[in-house]
């Protein structure tokens, strides 16, 4: 059971290009278990006036299944320049067993390092936090563990959700193969709604709060 992927909506509130401004924004979703509370995801997403976006998350999910209760949680943060990744740490805890990522953009490609074992990945990478909406040519990587994931992506169009009691247009799109994802994002390519399905229990996140300095 994982939920690394358990990790971006105003575009009726205030225009996109206000939300792509350089900032701060906190935003915190609510994880739903087959429609039961079961845990919380914390974002906090600050840009630079050059284009730099670091994004902090907190994941915390308790769920019971089978007459047990399965925990987990992910600390961290990720770094980029426009649609580049320059950067991640996350600690995991997934259900006991530990582990820690570091990601560093260098002129031969990504440093990966997971538990102090060290890899070099000579192309771009997506992460499955899924907190940015993906552009271009990349493999899709793990949050987790740094291991590179057989998946594709694709939008499937633009829909109406309701979020916070307001209308908002959003961005469909879904991820196939070794994982699967639905994904809403909204006019600043935030996140705001993820759909999985985590050892036959459907997750749900999605956005309850937002606040921008």
């Amino acid at each position: 059971m994982r939920f690394a992927s358990l990790l971006g909506f105003m575009l009726v509130l205030v225009a996109p290009g206000y939300l792509r401004a350089a900032g701060k924004e906190e935003r915190v979703y609510n994880i739903f278990a087959d429609k039961k509370p079961a845990g919380t995801l914390k974002l906090v997403i600050e840009e630079r006036a050059d284009g730099v976006e670091t994004a902090a998350f907190a994941v915390a999910v308790k769920v019971k299944y089978l007459l047990k209760e399965y925990n987990y949680s992910l600390r961290g943060y990720e770094v980029w320049k426009k649609d580049k990744l320059l950067k991640v740490e996350t600690q995991t805890d997934d259900d006991g067993k530990k582990m820690t990522l570091k990601v560093e953009a260098e002129k031969e490609g990504l440093i990966v390092t997971t538990d102090g074992k060290q890899g070099l990945l000579k192309a771009d990478a997506w992460t499955t936090t899924y907190w940015k909406m993906p552009a271009g040519e990349r493999v899709l990587m793990d949050a987790d563990t740094g291991k590179i994931l057989d998946a594709k992506w694709e939008k499937v169009g633009v829909e109406t959700l309701t979020l916070m009691g307001r209308q908002v247009v959003c961005n469909h799109w879904r991820v196939t193969g070794a994982v699967k994802a639905e994904l809403w994002f909204d006019g600043s390519d935030r996140m705001v709604r993820q759909e999985t399905v985590e050892s036959g229990i459907r997750m749900i996140t999605e956005l309850s709060q937002y606040k921008r300095d």
